[in-house]
């Protein structure tokens, strides 16, 4: 049996494990239910090396996508966290990229 799961990154559940390039680290980029990202786990040292403009890229962690696809760049770094602006305009989607996974299928419905 196949499957496809469809999730815009903006997504209000959605958590996306990334690298930032420019800094070389790791975190998890999640909805806020804005037309931007965040970034959470971030310790607050690394913040202090994040500057606007870093680009990001899945990681690969997890398994569910593969590594080096754009994801954004930072937009503001500050007391609030971090903000990333989605590489693709999303109002302007029109075609997606559907990736192969041989992941077992979910075994809840989140529908």
């Amino acid at each position: 049996t196949s499957y496809s799961r469809v999730m815009m990154s903006t997504y209000l559940h959605a958590r996306v494990p990334v690298y930032i390039e420019e800094a070389q680290r790791s975190a998890l980029l999640a909805c806020n239910n804005t037309s931007t990202l965040s970034l959470k786990y971030l310790k607050q040292i690394v913040k202090r090396e994040l500057e606007p403009g870093m680009r990001l890229v899945t990681s690969g962690q997890g398994g569910l996508y593969p590594p080096n696809l754009p994801v954004g760049l930072i937009a503001r770094v500050d007391a609030k966290g971090v903000s990333v602006l989605p590489h693709m305009q999303l109002q302007r989607l029109v075609e997606v990229q559907v990736i192969s996974s041989t992941r077992p299928a979910p075994s809840a419905d989140l529908n």
